[in-house]
Order: C-alpha cells, then sequence, then structure tokens
C-alpha cells in the first residue's frame, strides 16, 4: 500500500501557476503581525524563558 503525500503549497500551486499569490499572502500575513507587536510579544517571552533556564529571571 502506496500512501501519497503532498503539502498544501502544492496543492494550491498546481506545479507553480499561483505561486505569486502565495508569497504575497505569506508577506501580508508577516507584515500584520508585525505591525500589531506579535514581534515584541514573542521576543519577551523568549528572553523572560531563557533568563529563567540560567536562574536569573
Amino acid at each position: 500500500m502506496k500512501i501519497k503525500c503532498f503539502n498544501i503549497v502544492s496543492v494550491v500551486t498546481d506545479n507553480g501557476e499561483n505561486k505569486g499569490v502565495i508569497v504575497f499572502i505569506n508577506m501580508t500575513m508577516t507584515y500584520y503581525g508585525y505591525s500589531h507587536g506579535a514581534t515584541r510579544v514573542e521576543l519577551e517571552k523568549v528572553i523572560r524563558i531563557c533568563l529563567e533556564c540560567v536562574g536569573i529571571g
């Protein structure tokens, strides 16, 4: 029994026809997260976890 594996990008792009649309959506979502402060929140969490592991925080 052979299992066929695929990912959502290959299904949506259908041999690379709409790859520009995927890139545009990715860039839009990245900008949306950045503009709403998601990077600041994630950086604060990472710093807090690292300081707790070292024993300073």
